[in-house]
């Protein structure tokens, strides 16, 4: 999502569009827009995977003991999910393109295949419907977890790290409910707002979707421990190895030579 804001956005925004003409037409044009509708199906279908697991895992109705090979299962499915959605964008003649005039992605649709209709309905039903679902899965593992934290079979390092992974997903499904209110209510919020103000609203928009992108990519550093450690390890190593050539350096001694005429 970051090389589409990086690559496509900023520059067909703020340069002389002169000079890009022939740039949506490039290669790496449809490469970057590709590669942020793969980033966004894989992110959402991850999100539901994680929820999905959340929910195993507080319904107690599957042993806890293959959550490696649950969590690889879930992720490869989610990249499958994401190439799939890709192929058949292709296929159908789907085209995602964006229009620095009003700030936003707009998707193309090729009237001479039928089959595109169906499927982009199904897209967006899903994207509109899955939040809810999110919400009423994660609140049941809410309603579960004063229950879960009681198990006697569990240590409290395991009921600890499920708990840690509850308030990740938590936090995952909290900003997409944000960005799939923002984008798909958007009719409505123009309504409130009014039609003055769409590129304003537009402008917030892209700022999340930046943001959401920049979280994902950091919330592995909030909620694992080990992984905060490691990273604070690492920047620590490198300060002390910074002072101690810096000390080095000041305990070279000078040699002073005198000329001699």
């Amino acid at each position: 999502m970051i090389n589409v804001q990086l690559f496509v956005i900023v520059p067909t925004t703020y340069a002389d569009i002169q000079y890009l003409e022939d740039y949506p037409a490039s290669l790496w044009y449809k490469f970057c827009m590709e590669a942020d509708s793969v980033g966004y199906n894989c992110g959402v279908m991850l999100i539901l995977t994680l929820t999905i697991d959340r929910f195993i895992v507080f319904l107690n109705k599957f042993g806890r003991n293959n959550r490696f090979i649950r969590s690889i299962a879930l992720s490869l499915l989610s990249w499958i999910y994401g190439i799939v959605i890709m192929v058949f964008n292709n296929v159908y003649g789907v085209i995602k393109t964006y229009d620095r005039e009003n700030f936003s992605f707009v998707v193309l649709i090729d009237h001479s295949k039928p089959q595109a209709f169906p499927f982009i309905t199904y897209t967006q039903t899903f994207s509109k419907v899955l939040p809810f679902i999110i919400l009423a899965l994660y609140i049941f593992c809410i309603i579960r977890l004063k229950k879960f934290s009681k198990q006697k079979s569990l240590n409290s390092e395991t009921r600890k790290v499920e708990k840690t992974l509850l308030i990740q997903g938590i936090a995952f499904a909290l900003f997409y409910e944000v960005e799939a209110l923002l984008f798909y209510q958007r009719d409505f919020i123009i309504s409130v707002i009014g039609n003055d103000n769409e590129k304003c609203y537009l402008v917030v928009l892209n700022l999340f979707v930046i943001m959401f992108t920049c979280f994902n990519s950091i919330v592995l550093y909030i909620f694992v421990d080990r992984a905060r450690k490691h990273l604070k390890g690492i920047i620590t190593c490198k300060i002390c190895d910074n002072k101690s050539k810096i000390k080095s350096v000041k305990s070279v001694p000078l040699v002073i030579r005198k000329s001699v005429y």
